[in-house]
């Protein structure tokens, strides 16, 4: 999936397609990489009453620098961020989770195909 055609902040700078919206819904089985739950929007909030802590969703691969993804943890739980196999997020290790708490939200923005940096909510 690319999300540069039509990516929200570079939308802005163009006067382009607005973002994309979508509800994940995550389940107990979604706490893996392999198994999270891949993001198709560039607006994400994830909500669901069955999750655990360890519960997932995965960022798009074939995005470009400069891409980004918005997800909104609307559970009672922290959701895991992954990226795609081999892929970093921040100072994590490879295929690591970045964890965003209940209620809170964090943009991903690409700095690579397949690595992001993350900027959490207060």
């Amino acid at each position: 999936m690319s999300l540069s055609s039509n990516n929200a902040v570079r939308g802005l700078w163009t006067g382009t397609q607005a973002a994309t919206t979508a509800t994940v819904t995550v389940g107990n089985g979604n706490n893996t990489q392999a198994l999270a739950v891949p993001l198709k929007a560039e607006v994400n909030v994830v909500g669901t009453s069955s999750a655990t802590a360890d519960t997932g969703v995965r960022l798009p691969s074939g995005v470009i620098a400069g891409d980004t993804v918005l997800v909104f943890n609307n559970t009672a739980n922290a959701v895991a961020v992954y990226p795609v196999k081999g892929g970093v997020v921040d100072a994590l290790t490879a295929d690591a989770a970045f964890a965003v708490a209940a209620g809170k939200k964090s943009l991903f923005t690409a700095v690579s195909g397949k690595n992001w940096v993350a900027f959490l909510s207060a």
